[in-house]
């Protein structure tokens, strides 16, 4: 998956118009959510039909999960290929060129940046939506089905924060975007973390999709231009993307480890408030690309 959506952004990235490129990476990151809703409504269908999940209730649920493989290579076959990408092939630039570009000093400097965003941006999601289901019927005391209607106004809030993002990277740039939607993360996971009415649950819910998930829809654009013009786009923007999946990896077992001592499941969350104070840092340090050309 890691590998497909570096193929993925970095064809969107250079394909789409300059100008447009933002709206582009936001809309293709919005299939996250509409999967993830998809994949809800399925296991809630699967649960009710099979009495729960144990026993074969979750096999049939990842065989259904996996038909979606066989659209994508459809989809794969029928997609054109990035002009850049055929224009790089025609020029016969060689693996030489290649190497000195991918470590020239603006590449690594901007590997490094986006790493590093990238690492808090899959702290923030990882830590937040491996653990909403098990807050929710430890913590909030909702049972299984009930919790599901939660799960999904965090997706829905995820789908109208990509919307606005696509409406607004353009226009305004990515920093203040990206600056706006930590934000209304950070206080709505405060909500979400304090809240014991169902209403609020639900609201901070919804914003935390906004903002963490929502996020996201600046992520392919933003590599692609940071990292800056090169032969090596696609590896340099994989390196970035799939090597802060760290943040990923830690943020569970941080939560959990917390979570399971005296501090419990709301401190074990609010660690993702460092997070997103830390990915403002780097926003802010980072130069604006919006509109930039590549090649």
């Amino acid at each position: 998956m890691g590998g497909v959506w570096t193929s993925g952004a970095a064809l969107i990235a250079e394909t789409w118009h300059p100008t447009r490129r933002g709206k582009g990476g936001a809309l293709m990151q919005m299939g996250l959510p509409v999967g993830a809703v998809a994949a809800i409504v399925m296991s809630g269908i699967v649960s009710s039909v099979n009495g729960g999940l144990a026993g074969n209730g979750w096999r049939l649920l990842f065989l259904i999960g996996a038909l979606p493989v066989f659209i994508l290579y459809w989809v794969a076959r029928k997609t054109p290929e990035s002009p850049i990408w055929l224009q790089q092939q025609r020029e016969g630039r060689n693996t030489a060129q290649r190497e000195r570009t991918r470590l020239s000093k603006g590449n690594v400097r901007g590997l490094l940046t986006a790493f590093t965003f990238v690492f808090f941006l899959q702290y923030l999601y990882w830590g937040v939506f491996t653990w909403t289901p098990t807050f929710l019927v430890t913590v909030k005391h909702l049972d299984f089905i009930h919790s599901l209607k939660y799960v999904l106004a965090l997706q829905f809030g995820a789908l109208a924060g990509f919307l606005l993002f696509s409406a607004l990277s353009d226009r305004v740039g990515r920093r203040p975007v990206f600056i706006a939607y930590l934000l209304v993360g950070a206080a709505a996971v405060g909500v979400y973390i304090v809240a014991t009415e169902p209403v609020w649950l639900m609201i901070g819910l919804f914003l935390t999709g906004f903002g963490v998930n929502g996020i996201f829809a600046g992520a392919g654009p933003f590599l692609a231009e940071i990292i800056g013009n090169t032969a090596s786009r696609g590896f340099l923007m994989g390196l970035a993307y799939n090597g802060g999946r760290l943040g990923g990896f830690a943020a569970p077992l941080v939560i959990g480890a917390i979570a399971s001592s005296s501090g419990g499941f709301a401190l074990g969350l609010a660690t993702t408030i460092l997070a997103f104070i830390a990915a403002a840092i780097v926003v802010v340090f980072s130069p604006e690309t919006r509109g930039k050309e590549l090649a």
